[in-house]
Parts: structure tokens; C-alpha cells; sequence
């Protein structure tokens, strides 16, 4: 059951996604962020509640482990930063040297 709620709100979300850079006038031409960055982030989470311990080897919170989100949160926290500085290292000197 896990897997069909996260596939069937997984496009809703992932759209909401891409609407955001309308509002907020950001530039991603191929609306990467909006599907991947939100589209991850919300498969992190649904994982967090919905994690069958029977097929993932972890319970989730609607399978009595509430702690799961805590993890989950924290790991797509540690990917944003991951990202984020990564992407610096290969920006800065790129704008030094163009």
C-alpha cells in the first residue's frame, strides 16, 4: 500500500514542484528541482511513514517506529547540504575563471 500512495501523490507533489518556480521566478529550464529536489524529498518522506519492515528491513511510522522520520528528515537534510556545497565547489571556480 506504501508504494501505491507514494506513486499516486508522487505527480501531484512533483507538479507542485514545478509551479513553484513560477511563483518564486527561479531559472530551471528543465524543471529539475521541481521534479528531482521535491520529487526526492517527498519519496524520503512518504518512506519514513509507510516503510513495510516486511520489504524494506526498517518500519516506518504507520508500521510503529515514528523515529523513521526523524532519520528520514535528516538524511534528505545531509543530501541538501551534500548538494549544495558540492555545487559550490564546482561554481565558484568556474566564475573565477569565465
Amino acid at each position: 500500500t506504501g508504494a501505491i500512495v507514494s506513486g499516486l501523490t508522487s505527480g501531484p507533489v512533483c507538479y507542485f514542484g514545478i509551479t513553484l518556480k513560477h511563483r518564486l521566478g527561479y531559472d530551471d529550464a528543465l524543471d529539475a528541482f521541481g521534479v528531482h529536489g521535491i520529487g526526492g524529498i517527498w519519496g524520503g518522506i512518504v518512506t519514513g511513514l509507510m516503510a513495510n519492515p516486511e520489504i524494506a528491513g526498517a518500519a516506518g511510522a504507520f508500521y510503529g517506529n515514528p523515529k523513521q522520520i526523524g532519520i528520514q528528515l535528516a538524511g534528505i537534510v545531509v543530501t541538501m547540504v551534500f548538494s549544495f556545497v558540492m555545487t559550490l565547489i564546482i561554481i565558484v571556480p568556474l566564475d573565477f575563471a569565465l
